[in-house]
């Protein structure tokens, strides 16, 4: 599913793991984002929005918790909010049973590629011949059409929801913009200290370069965040 920034991916994905708690009654669920903060984030939005669920039934587990504690919370917590890496850690060791599984949400899906934890969760669930469901959520879709397609065969997607701020069902959740371009003109601080950060960028983009992962010709002013990201996914998917 893919739904602009703050249109209620985590609310949507909350009724959804609140469904399976309820009709899977010995089931686990898994909610995994990529970063800390994003799964400390996503538990707090899921306690607020199902008070239903007793906070007893919540865990958070991080690799800074012992690997006995993430044991035990298996066989007595039935919801947990993760990293995907401490989640493949702990497969891998066999405390996880897969078996109970019944639901993996999946937040910022467009990083499954290649051997991504991501992809390595569901290789593992789908061995162990597991009855799940997966939800996959992204709030920036790829720019390139294969590799969607990449993502899609990774987490097994079956069904593809995509809207954007002009779609008609969210259009009326959002507001018009007054967007006023006010140019500042930079001083000569910034000029110094942006020739300098541009010199570091050079650098690691010579090895991109040399890699030929990028265009020779490519100024490390003209790279961003999002070119990067689709030098990623291209690396993973070869």
């Amino acid at each position: 599913m893919t739904l602009p920034t703050g249109l209620g991916k985590t609310l949507i994905a909350s009724t959804v793991m609140f469904n399976y708690y309820r009709w899977f009654l010995d089931g686990l669920i898994f909610f995994v984002a990529p970063t800390r903060p994003l799964v400390m984030q996503q538990a707090e939005s899921f306690s607020t929005a199902i008070s239903e669920v007793p906070l007893g039934d919540i865990q958070e587990l991080t690799g800074s918790c012992s690997k006995q504690l993430r044991e035990k919370a298996y066989k007595t917590q039935r919801v947990f909010f993760m990293t995907p890496q401490t989640l493949q850690k702990d497969m891998e060791s066999n405390i996880v049973p897969l078996k109970r599984v019944t639901l993996v949400v999946i937040d910022e899906a467009h990083r499954a590629t290649g051997n991504y934890s991501y992809c390595k969760l569901i290789e593992y669930l789908e061995k162990d011949g597991a009855g799940f469901r997966i939800l996959a959520l992204s709030a920036t879709p790829v720019s390139k059409i294969e590799n969607l397609q990449t993502i899609i065969q990774s987490l097994r997607c079956s069904k593809l929801e995509v809207r954007d701020e002009d779609d008609a069902e969210v259009r009326k959740y959002t507001h018009d913009k007054n967007i006023v371009e006010i140019i500042v003109d930079k001083e000569d601080g910034i000029h110094v200290l942006e020739t300098h950060i541009n010199g570091l960028m050079e650098l690691c983009l010579g090895f991109l370069k040399q890699a030929k992962l990028i265009s020779p010709q490519t100024a490390a002013k003209f790279v961003n965040k999002m070119t990067v990201i689709n030098i990623q996914d291209d690396v993973r998917a070869k």
